[in-house]
């Protein structure tokens, strides 16, 4: 299985549709976008052309995304980081061989349970849930973005306020031995 085959079932790599060029054919035979999924049907028709067709990213930047509050990325997060889960799970659940499967919904499950805890802190929900999901997701998988997951379980042990303070004394004191 090439790299991008499998990272795809876990991240988006590709990217949005205006980031993507397919060719007609490839599209007329792995179908359109699949209607009945509200957000991530660029990424399941992704999958779907990346499993029958030989795919790569160009590395340099080919185009510019902006993001503005009225945005559909930026309504309703909890159910678009839902329905991201959903689209990687069905992927996962596709994929060969087999035996890679609980390492791909391993990874798969700490980035979304990730995700969770980093909207959890942003939003105020009460602490014990940013422990819950910023634990639960280290746990899940702590070998890919082991830094972040950490600084999650952190801050939501701490608290976001500590944890920002904190962090700007550091910075500070770091500047500080830099111009030393």
């Amino acid at each position: 299985m090439n790299v991008l085959r499998r990272e795809i079932l876990v991240h988006n790599v590709l990217g949005n549709p205006s980031m993507v060029m397919v060719r007609r054919s490839a599209l007329s035979d792995a179908g359109l976008f699949d209607e009945k999924i509200r957000w991530g049907q660029d990424w399941e028709l992704w999958m779907r052309l990346v499993e029958k067709y030989d795919a790569g990213v160009i590395p340099q930047p080919v185009t510019i995304y902006r993001w503005h509050q009225d945005n559909l990325s930026h309504v309703r997060r909890w159910e678009r980081l839902l329905s991201y889960w959903h689209v990687s799970l069905n992927g996962i659940k596709k994929s060969q061989p087999a035996w890679r499967r609980p390492w791909l919904l391993a990874r798969s499950w700490s980035d979304f349970t990730y995700r969770r805890a980093m909207y959890a802190i942003q939003y105020a929900f009460p602490r014990w849930r940013h422990i819950w999901y910023a634990v639960a997701a280290f746990l899940a998988y702590p070998f890919e973005d082991t830094r972040d997951k950490l600084s999650a379980v952190t801050r939501a042990f701490i608290g976001d306020r500590i944890y920002r303070a904190g962090k700007r004394v550091l910075g500070s004191r770091m500047q500080a031995r830099g111009q030393e």
